[in-house]
């Protein structure tokens, strides 16, 4: 018997059905279903009818079997860099998605990204900026060995505050995609030396990994960014008046986070203040801010847990009750995801500082 996907019309866009493809549709559900246990990625035929899409003699894969599960960074150290080889060090890297920007630098070899839907050709110098939740894979080719910088780091390292007009202007539509970013970023385009010497810089400050590069490494990332949004043909504008608006909406979500994330903190108030439903708000707060709610709220939480161990000598236990965690394995091992180690190492480390 064919399987068939059912989504109901009131969950998706409307669009010309002589314009679906099947990466639309990829991309589609995996927007407005991040947290879905199901991906439709194989379609043989569909059919559409009184509102409603059936994919039929669909292969269904689960969506975490593509997600990447690696952990790039922590709070402390908010990104990861990797010297990349293929064949060399490993034979490829397979089709997934992460929330977390990446960038990589061709060193040497030639190779190719599949990028959305597309299969591009990798040589030296090219730069490829991957945005958030975007499915890609990189591999080399055949005939010889392909070597890359590349570092993966959250948006959040770069935001200040989400008030600001930088944030909310040029880097928002970039960490949302609204703006998509030329893929890749080749010597014959312009602005490609400014762009290549600030790539270079950012790959070194990410590669020795210390305190005062990392001051660097920030300052680098927000040049790349004012390069690619200030020079003509590097950015594509996506930008919509009801994204936009949807933004504004949920402003308010972020204000009763930070006020009350000690608290009691459930979807379903999140989404009332937003006058959402529950399953569009977490579709929506993830699209336009690059993280889902809770992810956010838990954030929020470590990082006012951070400053507590910082400054007080107050019992952990304590503290995990006070920043809004009410199991105590839960807050260490929500705080040694996102720090990278337990709150009691991340004490004595701070005194020895």
């Amino acid at each position: 018997m064919p399987q068939i996907f059912i989504l109901q019309h009131h969950t998706l866009p409307c669009f010309p059905l002589q314009h679906v493809s099947l990466y639309d549709i990829l991309q589609l559900i995996l927007l407005y279903f991040p947290e879905t246990v199901f991906l439709a990625i194989l379609f043989y035929d569909f059919n559409y009818s009184a509102g409603d899409i059936y994919f039929t003699e669909a292969y269904v894969m689960n969506l975490y079997a593509i997600k990447e599960k690696c952990q790039h960074g922590s709070i402390q150290v908010p990104y990861s860099y990797y010297d990349c080889g293929i064949p060399d060090y490993f034979t490829s890297v397979p089709l997934h998605w992460h929330s977390e920007m990446e960038l990589n630098y061709i060193k040497s070899g030639n190779g190719f990204f599949k990028y959305e839907d597309q299969t591009i050709s990798a040589k030296p110098g090219d730069i490829f900026l991957i945005q958030p939740n975007v499915l890609h894979a990189i591999m080399s080719d055949e005939h010889s060995s392909f070597f890359y910088d590349t570092i993966v780091f959250h948006q959040n390292m770069l935001v200040g505050s989400y008030d600001d007009r930088c944030y909310t202007d040029i880097l928002l539509p970039i960490f949302s995609s609204r703006r998509r970013v030329l893929v890749p970023v080749s010597q014959e385009n312009q602005g490609y030396h400014e762009l290549h010497d600030s790539v270079r810089t950012i790959m070194q400050c990410a590669h020795k990994n210390l305190a005062t590069s990392d001051l660097l490494l920030k300052s680098e990332l927000l040049r790349l960014f004012y390069l690619l949004a200030s020079t003509p043909g590097l950015c594509t504008e996506h930008t919509a008046s009801t994204e936009s608006r949807l933004t504004e909406t949920l402003r308010p979500v972020l204000t009763y986070i930070q006020k009350h994330h000690s608290e009691s903190v459930t979807i379903e108030q999140l989404a009332k203040i937003a006058h959402m439903s529950s399953s569009y708000f977490m579709s929506c707060f993830k699209q336009n801010f690059g993280l889902g709610a809770i992810e956010y709220l838990n954030q929020v939480r470590i990082r006012s847990a951070c400053d507590l161990l910082r400054n007080t000598d107050r019992n952990i236990s304590d503290i995990a009750f006070d920043t809004g965690f009410h199991n105590l394995s839960n807050f260490n091992r929500q705080f040694r995801t996102k720090v990278g180690c337990s709150p009691q190492t991340y004490r004595k480390e701070s005194v020895l500082s």
